[in-house]
């Protein structure tokens, strides 16, 4: 009895040494190959070779564990097999969009946030910097401010304006001082108008949708799909800190010609030696992007950019709050690192009084040829108003008499 038992562990023993050997590697097949009818006194078992009972039991529960297999893989990985494309093409349908649109469109009347670089040149050269600026906003009025911090204390600042009436600029060395003024020009004057506008348009950009990309020029939203030097080497779903987001890895070829030879705006739009970009968007807060990586070849090196972006939910929409910015340049002598850390510390809807875009609210006069003027239908009020007094004085005089 003992020795019946032995051979039967032995038998089982060496059937599945060799199961697992070889499972994943054979197939299904009909039972009893190799076996006849007659039994084996000592162990009760059909008279079968043993390869042939190990090749049995191999190849059908081959099967059942390669099956296994593949129903875990779907499950677990879907999107190794299908999905992809589907992503892909809502990638392509929904994002451009949204990007064009700034991904939300936030209705702020003031906007605050502190700004801190460094860097670290490959000499051994360090500097760290921060700054602040506040942007307002009332209709068409607008002012952006800026403010350079040292140790908690501010050093430099400058305003610059514009309402319906005049635009300056102006500066101080510090909150003690008296502001002085750079320029004050009627709106429409073209004078300084390069810098001055730039500043204001990126206030107007920071009220209506917060913090945006730095991707060393190249604007997501101007990204042409279709041209030839666009290639998207992979869109997949990914899962980040609990959130389903969706990866896009993008192939650029900026010494290819565009498609549209003849569009300039489309042939401009990729700024050279852009090489690829590694994205990741939250297809749940209209694509906006969490993270990005920007690979550049300048002739003398290599730019790697990296961005990382934190949101909050706002009244509006999500809005943009924190934006982590990460440059690596590789030459031969070396590699440069540059940090820039951007925050949003104030954010407001609540309306501002129109004497903060003057400059009364920085204690200077307003400039006589800016004194707002009567309209022409008070004038036209003041004369009807004026012909009926007189009437009515004739009137008495004529019965005095």
């Amino acid at each position: 009895m003992y020795d019946m038992a032995s051979r039967f562990l032995k038998l089982r023993f060496r059937t599945e040494r060799n199961y697992i050997g070889a499972r994943i590697k054979v197939s299904y097949i009909t039972n009893h190959v190799g076996c006849t009818n007659e039994r084996n006194r000592e162990t009760g078992f059909r008279n079968c070779p043993r390869n042939a009972i190990s090749r049995v039991n191999v190849r059908k529960r081959g099967s059942a564990v390669g099956a296994c297999f593949v129903i875990f893989v779907l499950v677990a990985f879907p999107n190794l097999v299908i999905g992809s494309d589907d992503l892909k093409k809502r990638f392509l349908t929904e994002a451009p969009e949204a990007w064009r649109q700034n991904g939300v469109k936030l209705q702020l009347t003031s906007f605050q946030r502190d700004i801190e670089s460094s860097y670290t040149l490959s000499s051994g050269e360090k500097r760290s910097d921060k700054f602040r600026t506040i942007s307002l906003r009332r209709g068409s009025n607008v002012i952006r401010e800026f403010a350079q911090l040292q140790n908690g204390k501010v050093t430099f600042e400058h305003a610059r304006g514009i309402n319906d009436r005049y635009k300056f600029y102006l500066l101080r060395p510090g909150p003690d001082s008296i502001w002085s003024i750079s320029f004050i020009l009627p709106p429409s004057d073209d004078a300084e108008s390069t810098s001055f506008l730039t500043e204001i348009d990126v206030a107007r950009d920071e009220l209506d949708s917060g913090l945006r990309s730095l991707l060393y020029g190249l604007n997501l939203a101007r990204i042409q799909w279709d041209d030839s030097r666009v290639t998207i080497r992979e869109c997949r779903e990914v899962t980040r800190d609990g959130l389903s987001l969706c990866q896009v890895e993008i192939q650029f070829n900026s010494r290819q010609t565009s498609v549209d030879s003849d569009s300039v705006a489309n042939r401009d739009w990729l700024p050279e030696r852009c090489r690829s970009l590694h994205l990741i968007v939250d297809p749940e807060k209209k694509w906006l992007p969490v993270f990005t990586r920007l690979v550049v070849e300048p002739p003398s090196g290599t730019l790697v950019s990296e961005v990382e972006w934190t949101y909050e939910l706002h009244r509006d929409g999500y809005l943009p709050t924190k934006l982590v910015e990460r440059r690596m340049f590789s030459e031969r002598k070396g590699v440069d690192e540059y940090v820039h850390t951007d925050s949003v510390t104030d954010v407001s809807s609540e309306p501002i009084h129109n004497e903060r875009f003057t400059l009364l609210h920085y204690g200077l006069p307003e400039p006589d040829w800016s004194q707002r003027s009567l309209p022409w239908w008070l004038y036209l009020i003041i004369c009807g108003f004026a012909l009926v007094l007189g009437a009515m004085i004739l009137s008495k005089v004529k019965r005095a008499k």
